[in-house]
């Protein structure tokens, strides 16, 4: 595969994007989100691995973030608040927060893309059914002893299945998933995220999600973002990095 050098103004479009589907998932779970000018914010608390905000601009916008988060966080609940630095220019650590996590934004362009067929023996199929769903949640968690279980009202909701754009991707072998991920479009991107591989070459499921978003997407452009490890597949699978990343998590603070 290849890919040109991707411009940075799409950390914009990337950020847009991932603001989406979070809210996407929280409108899900009955606690939608609101944007406001240079932020995606939750109030209402969120899925477990989902921020409760995203800023959607560069350091010309971090005063009025960081009042913003600041006000946030004044409400006293147990669970931590965790912040998506999406221009990673933004220091917390005044506000109590510590660095979770660093990351890259990346981009690929999809007319760049050469892919390779499925190898024998592999299969891919979009996730249609709560059935279905539950067990490539099951697997996406590294939990497969409990695949073949009921619908356990986990992070993903049924209700994604039926939403325009959203696609949840599951790569077989013998009939078991052993990968997948999701695409969500949006803010004029494609967005990739919660890629996983169990027990396969990881590039194996990058390369049927791409080509996936090749039949159902072309033209566009894919982003998400990466660290350590599954930056490194990303790369090799033909993406660029963009920009980096920052998660921030805050101390539990107790009911008042």
């Amino acid at each position: 595969m290849n890919a040109s050098t991707m411009p940075s103004h799409l950390v914009g479009h990337a950020a847009h994007n991932n603001a989406l589907w979070c809210d996407a998932v929280c409108k899900v779970h009955g606690r939608p989100g609101e944007f406001r000018d240079g932020l995606w914010l939750n109030r209402s608390g969120t899925p477990q691995y989902y921020p409760d905000a995203v800023t959607l601009a560069g350091p010309e916008a971090a005063q009025e973030q960081l009042l913003t988060i600041s006000a946030l966080i004044e409400k006293p609940r147990a669970e931590a608040w965790a912040v998506k630095d999406s221009f990673s220019c933004l220091d917390l650590g005044f506000l109590g927060f510590r660095l979770l996590f660093e990351a890259e934004w990346i981009g690929l362009s999809l007319p760049a893309l050469e892919l390779d067929p499925l190898p024998p023996g592999y299969s891919l199929t979009e996730i249609h059914l709560a059935s279905e769903l539950n067990v490539w949640e099951n697997v996406w968690r590294g939990d497969e002893s409990s695949a073949a279980g009921e619908p356990n009202g986990g992070i993903f909701r049924a209700s994604l299945l039926t939403q325009h754009g959203i696609k949840f991707i599951a790569i077989r072998c013998d009939n078991r998933i052993v990968g997948g991920g999701i695409l969500n479009e949006g803010g004029d991107v494609i967005g990739v995220s919660n890629v996983f591989a169990s027990d396969v070459e990881p590039e194996i499921i990058w390369q049927g999600i791409l080509a996936h978003a090749v039949d159902y997407f072309p033209g566009t452009t894919v982003v998400g973002y990466e660290s350590g490890r599954d930056l490194d597949t990303a790369l090799r699978s033909g993406f660029r990095t963009l920009g980096p990343l920052r998660v921030w998590l805050s101390a539990c603070r107790e009911h008042a």
